[in-house]
């Protein structure tokens, strides 16, 4: 009867030592499952900033291409004038074929236009979701947004500095001459500057443009202040370095960031949360 008794008793130990050594694995597992959900979360936030990111530059890449598209649609409105050459002789045929070839030219530029603007759309609204957000505890941190108001405008900015450009070379307005008439040249270059749509920060880039315009029209005028050769260079000197800067600001933190994932590796242990907001 004892030896009965022992040898359940041993039966009983072992069941219990076994439940528990089943609820210790189970707890491990557990744990290490919910380490590798976080860490798959985590590095799905990374990624998926990372192909946001990526995006944006495209998007930018995009508006340079149809810029580059407008500016040379435009190249022949550099040439002579075909109305001089009438004057001169009405029967010329170069005056011809230079008003043909301005009057297909500006419907390409029209149509670069609008692919501009639908890349300039595409890029800001691309924009605020390239940002990554860390939990620390119960303190978040935001990385990206700062710059993000800025870069917001500074499309809107790129994407309407085709007007002063247009109405120089193409539209029968024109501009005052900036050698005779400065302050009233750079109304006018403004005023092809406006949107009527724009966002609260355009106003902040407004200004840096007016500010670009004072020290292009300080000092002696030159053979090379004509408001062409001004419009061509506040896109190429100013707005185009000045967006290409600020989208790469608010871009290559969120990259670094996400560079672990880029490159396959597993993010670190100690890394905190990092989700996507």
């Amino acid at each position: 009867m004892g030896e009965k008794l022992e040898y359940e008793f041993l039966i009983d130990t072992t069941t219990a030592i076994a439940a528990v050594a089943g609820v210790v694995i189970a707890t491990v597992l557990g744990i290490k499952a919910v380490r590798i959900a976080r860490s798959t979360v985590d590095r799905s936030a990374l990624d998926y900033a990372a192909t946001r990111t990526d995006l944006a530059t495209e998007w930018r890449l995009r508006m340079f291409e149809h810029m580059a598209e407008f500016k040379a649609a435009l190249h022949v409105f550099w040439k002579e004038d075909p109305q001089e050459l009438l004057r001169a002789d009405p029967q010329s045929e170069r005056a011809k074929q230079l008003i043909a070839a301005r009057g297909e030219a500006e419907i390409e530029g029209h149509k670069s236009i609008y692919l501009l603007q639908s890349a300039s759309r595409g890029l800001r609204e691309t924009l605020p979701s390239v940002r990554v957000v860390i939990r620390r505890g119960s303190a978040d941190q935001e990385v990206g947004p700062e710059h993000l108001a800025r870069a917001l405008a500074m499309a809107e900015l790129y994407e309407q500095s085709v007007m002063p450009m247009y109405f120089s070379l193409v539209a029968d307005k024109g501009f005052s001459d900036p050698k005779i008439d400065p302050v009233s040249f750079k109304e006018e270059f403004l005023h092809h500057l406006g949107r009527a749509d724009a966002g609260t920060n355009y106003p902040l880039v407004l200004g840096e443009a007016s500010d670009w315009l004072d020290r292009q029209l300080e000092g002696p005028a030159d053979s090379q202040r004509t408001p062409e050769i001004i419009a061509i260079n506040f896109i190429e000197s100013f707005i185009e370095v000045e967006l290409a800067r600020v989208v790469r600001q608010l871009s290559d933190p969120v990259l670094e960031l996400c560079r672990p994932v880029i490159e396959g590796t597993k993010p670190s242990s100690e890394q905190p949360e990092m989700q996507v907001a």
